[in-house]
């Protein structure tokens, strides 16, 4: 970071430097015009050099060099005409005490000092204009602009407008507000489209400009209930995430020491709209049972927990080994929904004693089964335990919902599951597998298996997200395993809303066991995602924070697949979910592979060699390596 800081320092000192010489001897051919050739070229140069010289001392002690020209303010412009009064002032008073300004003239200083304090301004202002030029309506020099509709207009959002018209972040398509007599006005360059009554025809006519907002940032003067009700009405009826105008006492500060607006919303790191979701099959498979999620306190258990909540179940079993992630997301729904019966149980899926315990006393019609392991690295090094927890005790959870009829279980995979190079993908490959067993299996009457696969899910205690934000917060750098790493993303809840869609499907088809794949959109570069949020942060990729390649880490792809070569698959009704066709996996055949497994992880649980060899067997597309 420093070094990046004194780089860009150092070019900036050279370009002010340079626009002084030539600022200089311009001066002198403005003064003198045709009359140029009567003071020699080795006073103009001996002259020049002198100037430069004291130029050089306020370049070095200010702190134009440090500023941020991207944000630059009107404080910032007046900051270049006193450097340059000043350096002017140094240099002719210091001449005049020297040798009485010596074919030197007078008016020399006044030309100077103007002609210097303009080239240093347009050239600022020429950089600035370049960082946000615009060919149609597309930036080609700036992040990709996040279009968004204001909800109401009031003294912040005027606030909210103006720095946004300085800091080009966001594509403003209009704003909302109730006020007649304002409709058709513009401010800052929006224009107040009509009340939220008119959202439809409204919505309509951003659609025929191919402007369509992804975000709604709602306002103080919007956010009583009423209006609350309405946007989310529409949120959910048009796909669009609605995100609150900060506080003034939320405003952070930049490098130019303005108040700078950041209402962001880790779904705009996607830069593509959210999928939405059929919101009667949910409720139908949801309201009124029992439900269990295993894991509840983690990011995907506790999106769950919230989102099985809202659609009204009788009773919410809430099962995690981490006492702080259960109190956490116990506290969360009993405040928010306290229609439900809640049930908090601290309990590891690996104990299946404990767990049949609470099969036998809440008899769930539903489990969710989201604890596992997850991250990569940390499972290739700890392997026995990402083996017992991902699929053993994945298959204790399974087998007690056969042993108590439950009707549905539903296990949250992954995309590492595909191809796997790793033990973390291939433990829930073998998850997978043991569903599918059971779900075929002659025995099983009652019980739907269903797994979904879907990607990295962004801001999760694992994800990339938190450690780029720790990082950029310390200046850098940003640790990125491979320029060519990318990676499919969805947001928490848009992930879990098509979990809960895909469970419904499992439930209504005719198939014990099914296997469901999320529409992810396009992977994302990981270098992409990392320049996304340091501009978003108000700073320049590799010039303000720094990004480091570190190595592919053992386990690990450059890209992720959705499907393996040998499914086939389909598109569901929802356009958002996809269903494979799988080959039957025998259940007498998977079981005994897997109590050798469990013997040899019992007998022999250093031994990863003969470990991986077993799980090759089982696996037939284990790769083991990091391609």
């Amino acid at each position: 970071m420093k070094k990046l800081f004194l780089k860009r320092s150092y070019l900036l000192f050279a370009h002010d430097l340079a626009l002084s010489a030539l600022c200089f001897v311009l001066s002198w051919h403005i003064r003198l015009f045709d009359q140029i050739d009567s003071i020699s070229w080795t006073t103009i140069s001996r002259t020049t050099l002198e100037f430069c010289f004291i130029a050089s001392i306020f370049f070095l002690i200010s702190d134009i060099k440090s500023r941020s020209w991207r944000y630059a303010t009107e404080k910032d412009y007046l900051k270049l005409f006193q450097v340059a009064l000043s350096i002017n002032l140094l240099f002719f008073v210091g001449k005049f005490l020297i040798d009485r300004l010596e074919n030197i003239p007078r008016s020399l200083f006044i030309i100077n000092t103007i002609l210097l304090s303009l080239l240093l301004l347009v050239s600022r202002i020429i950089y600035k204009f370049l960082i946000h030029f615009k060919v149609g309506n597309k930036d080609i020099f700036a992040v990709t602009r996040i279009p968004v509709l204001i909800a109401g207009l009031d003294d912040r959002v005027e606030l909210f407008l103006r720095e946004n018209s300085r800091t080009n972040f966001y594509e403003i398509v209009g704003i909302l507000d109730d006020a007649s007599s304002r409709k058709g006005t513009s401010i800052y360059g929006a224009k107040i489209l009509g009340p939220a009554s008119n959202f439809t025809k409204i919505y309509n006519q951003l659609q025929k400009r191919s402007t369509l907002p992804r975000r709604i940032i709602i306002s103080d003067k919007y956010s009583n209930k009423d209006y609350l009700d309405k946007l989310t009405e529409l949120s959910d009826k048009y796909g669009i995430k609605l995100a609150r105008l900060p506080k003034l006492t939320e405003l952070d500060y930049s490098l130019t020491e303005s108040k700078i607006l950041k209402p962001i919303i880790i779904e705009d790191l996607l830069l593509r709209d959210q999928s939405l979701v059929q919101i009667e099959s949910i409720h139908n498979l949801i309201s009124g049972k029992t439900i269990l999620v295993t894991g509840a306190g983690g990011t995907i258990g506790y999106e769950l927990s919230k989102q099985i909540a809202s659609s009204n179940a009788q009773k919410l079993i809430l099962l995690e080994n981490s006492e702080y992630n259960l109190y956490q997301v116990y506290e969360y729904i009993k405040k928010n929904y306290s229609n439900i019966e809640l049930v908090f149980c601290i309990a590891d899926v690996r104990n299946k004693q404990l767990c049949s315990h609470i099969f036998k006393t809440h008899k769930p019609d539903l489990v969710f089964h989201a604890a596992a392991l997850k991250h990569v690295p940390i499972v290739e090094m700890n392997f026995t335990e990402g083996i017992d927890i991902n699929t053993f005790g994945t298959k204790n959870i399974a087998d007690l919902c056969v042993e108590y009829s439950v009707k549905s279980m539903v296990l949250i995979s992954t995309d590492k599951a595909i191809n796997p190079s790793s033990i973390m993908g291939t433990t829930k490959r073998l998850a997978e597998m043991y569903l599918n067993s059971l779900g075929n299996n002659t025995k099983n009457k009652k019980t739907y298996f269903t797994a979904v696969r879907f990607g990295n899910v962004l801001g999760s205690s694992g994800s990339v997200i938190p450690l780029f934000n720790k990082q950029i917060s310390e200046g850098g750098p940003i640790t990125i395993t491979d320029p060519g790493m990318k990676r499919y993303f969805m947001t928490v809840r848009e992930a879990v809303s098509l979990v809960l869609q895909a469970s419904s499907y499992g439930v209504q088809s005719q198939d014990h066991s099914n296997l469901y794949i999320l529409d992810m959109g396009e992977q994302i570069y990981i270098k992409d995602l990392a320049k996304n949020m340091i501009k978003m942060a108000g700073l320049e990729p590799d010039q303000d924070i720094k990004i480091e390649y570190t190595g592919i880490r053992p386990g690990e792809k450059l890209s992720e697949a959705l499907f393996s070569k040998n499914e086939k698959y389909s598109m569901t009704e929802s356009g958002k979910v996809f269903i494979v066709e799988q080959s039957k996996v025998s259940f007498i055949k998977l079981s005994d592979e897997l109590t050798k497994l469990k013997l040899m992880i019992k007998t022999n649980p250093e031994n990863k060699d003969q470990i991986t060899k077993i799980l090759k067997k089982i696996v037939k597309n284990y790769e083991n390596q990091a391609i």
